[in-house]
């Protein structure tokens, strides 16, 4: 896993990692899946390149906004833009930082109410 940080805001950072062939991870995917986010602000962006995908060409670290670069598996992209829930779940119950708690608080909660339907 590698670290970058950006000097952009977040819907900015992750439309383009999008643009650069990436499959997005934890906050992005509970976002996207609740279609907005009502949960909590976020400062980190898990970014997943499959093999063959090539990595962006970074601008100086500087910024606010933290990238995670992980290596994600030839079959990730058939997902589509992010992961799945229980990949961005893995994610986020990873992270420190009580807007990680939050989101893995919520989507506990998601998960327990749609196992009981």
């Amino acid at each position: 896993m590698e670290g970058r940080h950006l000097d952009r805001p977040i819907p900015s950072t992750e439309r383009w990692l999008l643009e650069c062939g990436a499959t997005l991870g934890g906050f992005a995917t509970v976002v996207a899946h609740q279609h907005g986010n009502r949960i909590a602000d976020y400062d980190t962006v898990f970014a997943y390149f499959p093999p063959g995908v090539p990595l962006p060409s970074w601008p100086p670290d500087s910024g606010p906004t933290r990238v995670l670069v992980l290596a994600g598996d030839r079959l990730l992209p058939r997902y589509g833009p992010t992961v799945p829930l229980a990949q961005a779940y893995t994610d986020l119950f990873q992270l420190p930082g009580w807007p990680a708690a939050r989101f893995v608080e919520v989507r506990s909660r998601g998960m327990v109410r749609d196992a009981a339907v």
